[in-house]
């Protein structure tokens, strides 16, 4: 029971693609390579060269001149991909700001249509990674010019968190429904276990879940493939712990950070835990200093609350993309 617990439970940082109406076109067409700075021609022009999934490839919209708003990062959830960001990302180009949506790392292998690779994820032992890859993205993000803002969801919000702590500089951020422990009890008392093994063994416990396959299942499976979007359905266990180990790791960092924050959380959610959300509140300084929006559960807002595809609630997903907006744009926040 134990292990069926895990392997139902261990998901999150995006539901299955739950709507699949026509796709319209980016609103502005993202940047060339060839106009980017350094840094960031570089990591565009190596994912040219790799077989990356359509959808999952980082994007970058950059104004011609100085961006009115300075720089900003979006960075998506853990099994979905920069795809989230078809629709945010030119909006708030539009609002004055260079944006850049990263892939998150080791994600996306495997071309559009066919059987995604997951062989380059993070393992379970690999979670410091996640620290890299943050700062390598600031260090990215700010050749662009001007003041950095970020904006992320589940694992990526995680990944942003991290940012913050390591740079109090970040103007903004608005973090939606962060993972940093999972809701589920059951789920939640097996990652407890593995990690009193990895305690006395040194990793044996990660290792374990590095073997142990994961998958979405089939149900919604050929729909994302005919969309040609379709994240990762299948990894291991190991994957998603090192996502959740570095999240705990975030958390227990939270005093440092000093951006300005709003979080968004859903009582709904089937992923990620509201008591280690609100703990993070709490330790950045609470409602003094940092904005709390919360969707009651009878509201039923799903965790990837940010794209028509996963969320086909309008009216929420509306609330949420003005959160958004406002937030980083004009500074209003949203409390609730």
């Amino acid at each position: 029971m134990l292990l069926a617990e895990i392997l139902t439970f261990l998901a999150f940082a995006a539901t299955p693609v739950v709507t699949y109406a026509p796709e319209p076109p980016l609103a502005v067409a993202p940047t060339p390579a060839a106009e980017l700075p350094p840094l960031l021609r570089a990591t565009i022009e190596a994912d040219a060269a790799q077989t990356i999934q359509r959808g999952c490839e980082p994007l970058v919209w950059r104004h011609r001149g100085k961006a009115p708003r300075g720089a900003l990062i979006l960075m998506h959830g853990y099994s979905a991909g920069t795809w989230q960001f078809d629709a945010l990302g030119p909006m708030l180009h539009r609002e004055g700001f260079d944006v850049y949506a990263p892939r998150m790392p080791g994600h996306g292998f495997g071309p559009s249509g066919a059987e995604e690779d997951a062989g380059k994820l993070l393992k379970s032992g690999e979670w410091p990674n996640y620290r890299d890859f943050a700062e390598r993205v600031y260090q990215e993000t700010k050749e662009l010019g001007g003041p950095i803002s970020v904006m992320g969801i589940s694992g990526g919000a995680n990944v942003l968190l991290a940012m913050m702590a390591s740079h109090p500089d970040i103007a903004r951020a608005v973090v939606v429904a962060p993972f940093m422990w999972p809701k589920n009890g059951y789920a939640a008392f097996a990652i407890s276990v593995v990690q009193g093994v990895d305690t006395v063994t040194g990793s044996w416990g990660g290792s374990w879940l590095d073997g142990m396959d994961f998958s979405w299942g089939e149900a919604f499976r050929p729909k994302a493939r005919a969309w040609g979007r379709p994240g990762h359905w299948d990894m291991k266990a190991g994957n998603v712990f090192a996502l959740m180990r570095f999240g705990q790791s975030v958390l227990g960092e939270a005093e440092r950070i000093r951006t300005p924050m709003q979080i968004v959380a859903t009582g709904d959610d089937d992923v990620a835990a509201e008591g280690p959300i609100r703990e993070l509140h709490r330790k950045v300084g609470g409602p003094e200093k940092h904005a709390f929006y919360f969707f009651p559960k009878e509201e039923r807002v799903v965790h990837p609350m940010i794209h028509f595809r996963e969320n086909p609630d309008s009216k929420s997903l509306a609330t949420v993309t003005e959160i958004i907006r406002g937030y980083l744009v004009e500074g209003k926040r949203f409390d609730r």
